[in-house]
């Protein structure tokens, strides 16, 4: 079923599932760097250290444990313009899960 929009709750649960390893609700700061791999949105150095992930948590008023579904809907798919469209990243999410799949299986 093609998605409704942008910021459709379905496409950033699926997006949520497709980085939270571990299954326990949280996107740890392992599985928050796989996600931003995924969005193809790494930038320098957000959360690449202890330290810069301690300071993203708190400039955005999260857990060290890790990101909630509704963190990261809020961090990322809010409802303001330049937020980021949930369909278009969990296309390509998907595609690099694949394809990181293939890789390792050649």
């Amino acid at each position: 079923m093609p998605s409704s929009g942008k910021k459709d709750p379905a496409d950033v649960e699926a997006i949520f599932a497709l980085f939270d390893g571990d299954g326990d609700g949280l996107l740890s700061k392992d599985e928050y760097v796989s996600f931003m791999h995924g969005i193809r949105f790494w930038n320098s150095g957000r959360v690449r250290t202890d330290e810069k992930w301690a300071e993203h948590c708190k400039s955005n008023n999260q857990s060290l444990t890790g990101l909630s579904r509704e963190d990261l809907r809020k961090l990322s798919y809010h409802d303001c313009q330049g937020s980021r469209d949930a369909a278009n990243d969990l296309a390509q999410s998907r595609c690099l899960k694949v394809n990181s799949c293939r890789r390792k299986w050649s």
